[in-house]
């Protein structure tokens, strides 16, 4: 659902695609978590100078939290 690219040389940047195109990137649980733990493993990295975050999708960058998703979750949750 992430698409992780290091460009340059050194790989100092790094483009985290957003890879949901079908969804136009709605962001769901799970997405929500891999994002988390690709962003938390890449400011872990002392290589990493910069992230460009970007999307694959032609029609929208991120439409926001994934209601289809949501429309299913109890209110507790």
């Amino acid at each position: 659902m992430l698409q992780v690219t290091r460009h340059g040389d050194d790989g100092h940047v790094v483009e985290v695609a957003l890879d949901r195109p079908a969804s136009m990137n709605a962001v769901s649980t799970d997405f929500a978590r891999e994002i988390t733990a690709t962003m938390t493993a890449l400011s872990a990295d002392e290589g990493v100078r910069a992230v460009v975050v970007t999307s694959t999708s032609p029609r929208a960058f991120c439409v926001g939290a994934d209601l289809k998703e949501r429309n299913g979750f109890t209110d507790a949750r």
